[in-house]
């Protein structure tokens, strides 16, 4: 059967439970399915009842291990309780709430991360925004500093400067962690690991890339860049190439910016 919690007024709802006399045992059960529902692999070392509470809604919302249940239960039980989008209408309430008081939305809390994808980018902090903020000083691990990109354009000129100084950590640090690049035409490449193999590739082969920005388009946190980009091969006989690239931006929270797509076949 489905499990319903209302975790929007859960101190009102404990306090419900006092009121009628609810034993404190069974209170204190019924605190811990709200409080860790959202909690996998802490509910479960709980009671059965905190287990069950985020088993079933885990499996309500988002289907976990819906493979399991019995052939023809689920729809046994939604022709009794029709489930009116309710992984939506849950998400918007839950939203909707954080939006008009932040503080019931910590960042490192599902309402948070909720909260933050209906926000302008860098507008809620992340772990990592906490982390620079935190007051400490702490660095990446074995990252050495470098410098950011103030602005879109000069993107471009600090990959230029990296590349011609060999530079394959400070060319990956122009990228997001998830960035899209295009290496060739057809050819998709996902995240700094893989972009960090093509860079190599384009140092080890001692070509050398000038990037003149043509045209910028900047909306809020994000910019569309187009620039001329010469191609000059390490082979002396070899001319150079110049083509149309086309790459979009994003404000860190820091203030500097960095790629999240970068497609040199565009244009």
């Amino acid at each position: 059967m489905r499990i319903l919690v209302v975790e929007a007024i859960a101190p009102e709802g404990i306090a419900y439970l006092r009121e009628r006399g609810v034993d404190e045992r069974r209170v204190e059960i019924a605190w811990d399915a709200i409080a860790l529902h959202t909690s996998p692999g802490i509910a479960n070392r709980k009671t059965t009842e905190v287990a069950m509470t985020q088993a079933g809604i885990a499996t309500d919302i988002i289907g976990a291990g819906r493979e399991e249940l019995p052939v023809g239960l689920a729809e046994e039980l939604h022709a009794v309780l029709p489930r009116a989008d309710l992984a939506y209408a849950l998400s918007d309430a839950v939203r909707v709430q954080a939006m008009g008081k932040p503080q019931k939305a910590h960042p490192l809390t599902f309402a948070g991360v909720l909260l933050r994808h209906h926000l302008p980018y860098g507008a809620y902090p992340g772990w990592y925004d906490l982390i620079g903020a935190a007051g400490w000083g702490d660095q990446p691990v074995g990252a050495p500093a470098r410098r950011r990109a103030e602005t879109p354009q000069q993107a471009a000129t600090l990959f230029t400067e990296y590349l011609e100084t060999s530079d394959l950590d400070g060319l990956v640090s122009l990228y997001e962690p998830n960035a899209h690049v295009v290496a060739a035409p057809g050819l998709l490449l996902i995240g700094t690991v893989a972009i960090h193999d093509a860079l190599q590739q384009m140092i080890d082969s001692g070509a050398r890339i000038t990037l003149e920005p043509r045209n910028i388009r900047r909306v809020d946190d994000l910019a569309l860049v187009s620039t001329t980009a010469t191609l000059t091969a390490a082979t002396p006989e070899a001319k150079p190439v110049t083509s149309t690239t086309t790459q979009i931006l994003r404000r860190q929270p820091d203030g500097g910016w960095l790629h999240i797509l970068d497609d040199p076949f565009f244009g």
